[in-house]
C-alpha cells in the first residue's frame, strides 16, 4: 500500500485521527503483550517450572518483553501491524510505504522493558515530535502508526437544471388562402373582376345569375 505520490514531502498531517486513537494504541500494546506473555508462560509451564516462585515470574516478564520486541518487530516489518494493531486497526507506515526492518527494530527496542519502555518512549515523543502519533523512536525514524481508516473523498455537488428547451424553427412556407370558399377572376369578354361567393354571403359579387353583372356574360366554371 502506498501512502504517498513520489516525491511529495512528508507530513503526518495528512492522515486523519480519530478521538479513540490512543485509546487503541493502548489496546494493541496491550494485547501484543498478552500475546507473548501467555506464550512464555505456556512455555514455562511446559518445563515443569514453578509458578508459585517469583523469580520464575521475574524471568516471565523478562522473556515477555523480550519476546514482544522480536514478534512486533518481524510482523511490523513484514506486515506493518502486529495481531494488536491489526484488530485494533492500526498500520505503522514511513515516508517510504511500510516500514523497514531497520525501522521496526528500532521503534519497538523499548518494548523489552514491559509496559514503562513504550510508556516512557511514548510521553517524550509527545513533547518533542512532529505528531503527537509518534513516540521518540518513532521521530528519529520517521514512522508513525495512523488508524487504518478510508479518507472519505468529497463528492462533486450535483446541481439540477431543468432542460433546455428547444422550439421548432417557425415555418417558412406561406400561408395559402382558401379558394374552396370563394374564387376570383375576371369577365373574359369585358375584364371586370368577379366574386364567386357562397350563398349565405350578401356581399357585391360582380355576378348575377353566373352572368357578368356589366356585360352579361355567362361566366362558365372552367373560365373561373
Amino acid at each position: 500500500m502506498e501512502y504517498r505520490d513520489e516525491g511529495e514531502e512528508w507530513d503526518p498531517q495528512d492522515f486523519p485521527k480519530t478521538d479513540g486513537y490512543m485509546t487503541k494504541r493502548i489496546g494493541a500494546y496491550l494485547l501484543d503483550l498478552v500475546i507473548a506473555s501467555f506464550a512464555v508462560i505456556i512455555g514455562f509451564y511446559a518445563l515443569e517450572a514453578d509458578l508459585n516462585d517469583a523469580l520464575n515470574w521475574a524471568y516471565i516478564v523478562a522473556i515477555s518483553g523480550a519476546v514482544t520486541f522480536i514478534y512486533k518487530t518481524i510482523m511490523e516489518a513484514g506486515f506493518g501491524r502486529s495481531i494488536g494493531k491489526l484488530i485494533f486497526g492500526l498500520i505503522v507506515i514511513s515516508p517510504d510505504g511500510g516500514a523497514s526492518f531497520g525501522q521496526a527494530l528500532g521503534r519497538n527496542i523499548t518494548n523489552i522493558v514491559p509496559l514503562f519502555g513504550p510508556f516512557i518512549d511514548l510521553i517524550v515523543g509527545r513533547s518533542n515530535a512532529e505528531d503527537d502519533r509518534q513516540k521518540f523512536s518513532d521521530s528519529g525514524l520517521r514512522t508513525l502508526v495512523i488508524e487504518d481508516i478510508l479518507i472519505p473523498v468529497e463528492e462533486p455537488v450535483r446541481v439540477y437544471r431543468q432542460p433546455v428547451k428547444v422550439e421548432p424553427p417557425m415555418s417558412k412556407e406561406k400561408f395559402r388562402l382558401d379558394y374552396t370558399r370563394m374564387r376570383v377572376g375576371h369577365c373574359p369578354r369585358c375584364g371586370a373582376p368577379y366574386r364567386v361567393l357562397p350563398p349565405d354571403d350578401p356581399s357585391f359579387s360582380g355576378l348575377w345569375n353566373h352572368r357578368c353583372t356589366w356585360c352579361n356574360n355567362k361566366i362558365q366554371e372552367n373560365e373561373s
